[in-house]
């Protein structure tokens, strides 16, 4: 996503579920005017709400819900403009007018979604579901049917997203990559524990599996 923003000359700005600051929340400027910040700062602005799995979780506590509302808000371009201007300062540049704002949102704000959808391997795990290739959890694959029948993406994000795109389990050469990347290669090292791309089975975990193997060189460190 960065590398798209840099090619599209934009600024890129990264957010997930658990560095958002809801609305009205006490405390940290809220997540919502820090994205006002970059569209009144910047003439384009890829917005990354990364790990958009962990939006859909159920909203029975008050501070998920209104992450939830500040998401949807957001994408649908609903914005509290007034507030906004009347609590941000603007001491390097002329204060927009709301409808200025409003319509560097419509044209200059480009918003994508990616997640894991980790809570899909779970559900084949306790229960093999339609879109799933093989009859044993060893030969478990999934793939964008599997996640769309799944029904984990909520209606929400995909009225509000469109079509999806399914990314392929990283190759051979992108897993090397991977672990030289998230340093597991260096921890292996340390540990005289020889790790390589064929010894990792994303069938058992997406990057889930990467996480645990992290965990445990940590731990052994």
């Amino acid at each position: 996503m960065e590398t798209a923003a840099r090619q599209l000359q934009a600024r890129y700005f990264r957010i997930t579920r658990g560095d958002w600051i809801p609305s009205g929340s006490k405390g940290p400027r809220s997540t919502v005017f820090r994205i006002l910040d970059e569209v009144a700062s910047f003439d384009r602005v890829v917005l990354h709400v990364d790990e958009l799995d962990k939006f859909t979780n159920l909203f029975e506590r008050e501070w998920s819900a209104s992450i939830a509302s500040d998401l949807w808000n957001i994408l649908d371009g609903k914005f509290q403009w007034a507030e906004y201007l009347r609590e941000t300062l603007f001491p390097d540049q002329k204060k927009p007018s709301e409808q200025e704002l409003a319509r560097r949102v419509r044209s200059s704000l480009w918003i994508v979604g990616s997640g894991t959808w980790q809570h899909v391997f779970a559900e084949n795990h306790a229960r093999p579901a339609i879109g799933f290739h093989g009859g044993s959890l060893a030969e478990t694959m999934v793939d964008f049917e599997a996640i769309t029948q799944s029904a984990m993406i909520s209606p929400e994000l995909l009225h509000r997203f469109g079509e999806p795109i399914f990314v392929e389990y990283p190759t051979p050469e992108e897993t090397q990559r991977l672990l030289l990347s998230t340093g597991i290669s260096g921890l292996a090292r340390q540990l005289g524990i020889p790790i390589s791309a064929d010894q990792i089975d994303w069938r058992k975990g997406g990057m889930r599996v990467l996480e645990v193997l992290g965990t445990r060189l940590t731990i052994a460190l």
